[in-house]
């Protein structure tokens, strides 16, 4: 039994309604499955850890990167120990910004019809290919970016734009949150790489988009068993509206205040309570986080 993990939320209501046509083309395959809608926010973990228990034979999540995240998580509470969780996954990106599947469709311009065809045939073939994962501290599972700072804030400013602006909301929040931007004291370990000071940002990446299409980490990929970490120096905020500008042409890689290592692991060490932001979800900051690659840790079905 393959399970549908949806959100009803996601997209304002574009989950709900590309749904029909997944469950018509699954069932033209002769694929069963479940159709099982979460309820509130978190609810996404705890039926992906159930219906890995329970044995399923692919999860099919649809919503947003929040939700897949929460999806991710579940599947690795299943199987804590599993070098490679043994349940396959799909995505059906219905999110507002859908920044993941950028990376992992190579940001093509899909059709909706297009897409579900593509994921239906595979699932029926059991077609997958190996994505990497990034195990957090405290519980959390990463599958694109995780990042403190300045990105953070504006995330957490966004979720009051997004009935209005939708997938633009990450960039309508960035003016509020330049306005209140101030630096963070950190200490960075990136493998034996030591960072201390002040810092604008640091992103963990995975993937390479985050906030509704900006390419932070042109240089990541998804199946490398490689972290890519992206570290942006004390920035006064009048550099710091310039920024997400650059960012938007990928201009912000040549500037002398941005930074990129890869490694294998990461520890921040934030001096203040910081906001942790995972795949879109917002976390609270304990102090000290570590972030660890799982190389090709989940099988995803290819679209």
């Amino acid at each position: 039994m393959y399970h549908i993990i949806l959100n009803p939320a996601a997209g304002h209501g574009r989950s709900v309604a590309i749904l029909p046509q997944l469950t018509t083309h699954l069932a033209a395959h002769c694929v069963p499955f479940e159709t099982l809608p979460t309820a509130a926010p978190g609810a996404a973990r705890e039926i992906a850890a159930k219906a890995c228990r329970d044995g399923s034979d692919g999860i099919i999540g649809i919503g947003g990167d929040g939700t897949l995240q929460e999806i991710v998580t579940g599947m690795r509470d299943a199987h804590p120990d599993a070098g490679i969780i043994p349940t396959p996954l799909g995505v059906l990106p219905c999110g507002s910004g859908n920044d993941f599947s950028l990376t992992f469709e190579g940001k093509k311009k899909t059709k909706s019809e297009e897409r579900i065809r593509s994921l239906t045939a595979s699932v029926a073939d059991g077609q997958t290919i190996p994505v990497d994962l990034i195990n957090i501290s405290g519980g959390q599972i990463c599958m694109n970016i995780a990042n403190m700072g300045l990105d953070a804030r504006i995330v957490q400013n966004a979720e009051s734009y997004k009935q209005r602006f939708g997938g633009n909301a990450y960039l309508a929040a960035s003016y509020k949150s330049i306005s209140q931007h101030k630096n963070i004291k950190m200490t960075i370990e990136a493998d034996d790489e030591i960072f201390a000071g002040d810092f604008t940002l640091a992103a963990v990446c995975n993937g390479q988009y985050y906030g509704g299409g900006l390419r932070i980490s042109p240089r990541a990929r998804l199946n490398d068993g490689l972290i890519t970490l992206c570290i942006v120096d004390k920035l006064s905020r009048a550099k710091t509206s310039i920024l997400f500008p650059s960012v938007l042409f990928e201009r912000h890689v040549n500037l002398k205040e941005v930074h990129y290592v890869t490694c294998k692991r990461v520890k921040i060490t934030a001096d203040e309570t910081e906001i942790l932001c995972v795949d879109g979800n917002l976390y609270g900051h304990p102090g000290t986080l570590e972030f660890n690659m799982l190389p090709g840790a989940i099988r995803m079905f290819a679209p």
